[in-house]
């Protein structure tokens, strides 16, 4: 399957012209590491964005988990401090609870008093890059870079993107992130997500748990659960040695 996906891709004319192009020279790589899931976020914006899309948003914001690399976006027509901030509370505290550490840039957006109120309220420690100095936020760059290459592969209209947005998240999330070897889905829900594929053309694996009884699965599932802590301590030793390569 992997030497078949490989091929598609070769053979994919927007895989191709959208295909990332390295314009800069190699530098030496300085890591961030998180303890735990959840505890250290990225945070960045990326826009404006033309043409914009048929709702009038030019923006999006994301931020990226630096140990599972789970990734939450949304779209935007301005970004303001109040947005980066309701963002924070809907789409990361009331999900996954509140990080020790944010990195982000030294926009407007992220250095204001509404962002500084919430990190004192939350006693979260707001770290900035360096201006003018993208790569200093690489975590966030990286993902970005992602996430506009699966946008610009699957945009039918060039205005449609705010709806391809979720997508692309989901392509993000359930793809094997190479620090870590796993994807960002599993480290965070301990077992793999059952995609369009595995319905389409079920494997012997999955076709076997579709055929589990309700009481097995429960057991099978929190069998899971009991091995997630050891799944994320895996992925955290794969990130470790990934980084000193």
């Amino acid at each position: 399957m992997q030497r078949d996906c490989l091929q598609f891709v070769k053979k994919c004319i927007k895989c191709q012209l959208h295909a990332l192009s390295i314009h800069v020279p190699a530098v030496y790589l300085h890591s961030v590491s998180s303890p735990w899931p959840f505890s250290i976020r990225a945070f960045d914006v990326v826009g404006p964005i033309n043409p914009p899309t048929s709702n009038g948003h030019r923006y999006f914001l994301a931020a990226t988990d630096y140990f599972t690399k789970w990734v939450e976006a949304i779209t935007l027509k301005t970004v303001e401090g109040q947005h980066v901030v309701s963002f924070i509370h809907k789409n990361l505290l009331c999900k996954f609870g509140i990080p020790h550490d944010i990195i982000s840039d030294n926009g407007t957006h992220f250095k204001n008093e509404k962002m500084r109120n919430l990190c004192h309220k939350h006693k979260i420690q707001h770290h900035f890059s360096v201006p003018h100095y993208p790569q200093g936020n690489g975590q966030a760059e990286a993902t970005n870079k992602i996430l506009i290459r699966v946008l610009e592969r699957t945009v039918e209209t060039g205005r449609d993107w705010h709806e391809k947005m979720h997508n692309a998240l989901w392509a993000y999330r359930t793809t094997i992130r190479t620090p870590t070897n796993v994807t960002p889905a599993e480290i965070v829900y301990g077992a793999e997500i059952v995609l369009p594929l595995h319905v389409q053309k079920p494997t012997m694996k999955f076709a076997a748990l579709i055929e589990l009884p309700i009481s097995k699965y429960k057991k099978k599932r929190l069998a899971q659960l009991d091995l997630l802590d050891e799944k994320r301590l895996q992925a955290a030793e794969q990130a470790e040695i990934f980084c000193k390569r």
